[in-house]
């Protein structure tokens, strides 16, 4: 277990029970609720991802917020702001023979009117367009 998925567990059992809601459990069994929750929520999601941490503190804050009753792990579970995964994306196709060479073409015109264009002097461009 990921020891920042069990800090967030932890941090979000003891805000609710000290909220003291509606069935709460009681003090002395605090350490195997804990373990319970623990193992529930582990056993249906990935914790290792910052991303799903930040999430599942979510769905503790929302639980303070919005319940009146001490949850159950599946609430939580519920709760829990869906986390879009970073899916790996295909490297851009590569142009065709004919693509490069009519990219080759395209490019030879901008240089060539690059070219053109420093070779010639300040008074030059004021001569051509009086003309």
């Amino acid at each position: 277990m990921n020891d920042a998925y069990k800090k967030t567990v932890l941090y979000g059992l003891q805000r609710l029970i000290a909220l003291r809601l509606k069935g709460h459990p009681p003090a002395d069994t605090t350490r195997q609720v804990a373990e319970i929750w623990l193992d529930a929520l582990q056993s249906c999601g990935i914790w290792e991802d910052e991303r799903h941490i930040n999430a599942l503190a979510t769905a503790f804050r929302k639980a303070e917020m919005q319940l009146d009753h001490f949850p159950a792990p599946v609430e939580i579970r519920k709760l829990k702001p869906p986390v879009i995964d970073d899916k790996p994306t295909l490297p851009p196709p590569k142009p065709t023979e004919q693509e490069r060479k009519e990219m080759d073409q395209i490019f030879a015109k901008i240089f060539n009117k690059l070219s053109i264009n420093k070779e010639e002097k300040p008074n030059d461009k004021k001569k051509n367009q009086n003309n």
